[in-house]
């Protein structure tokens, strides 16, 4: 079983001891200031500090960031049913 899907067995809620490290932002806008001054930067620095799996917040929408092919693969090709996508994310809004 792979890192991703032990991750959501151990915890069906989004407690900050149970979710994986990520970037703090501010109580209203999470990290969607530091992401839009500098989208590609913002991405490169959470994978170097937090590592393959990323928890962030953009204003009130919590955000999973999977970078490595592996996790990535499980979630789009192998087991793409058992993840939700909102409504922004299929449409391109963000």
């Amino acid at each position: 079983m792979n890192e991703i899907a032990r991750f959501i067995q151990a915890s069906k809620k989004w407690k900050a001891a149970t979710r994986p490290p990520g970037p703090k932002g501010t109580p209203v806008m999470g990290v969607m200031r530091d992401f839009n001054r500098d989208s590609l930067g913002f991405i490169e620095r959470s994978q170097r500090d937090y590592g393959d799996i990323v928890w962030m917040r953009f204003l009130y929408v919590p955000a999973l960031f999977l970078y490595h092919p592996d996790e990535i693969e499980y979630v789009l090709a192998v087991n793409p049913k058992n993840f939700i996508k909102s409504m922004s994310l299929r449409s391109n809004f963000f």
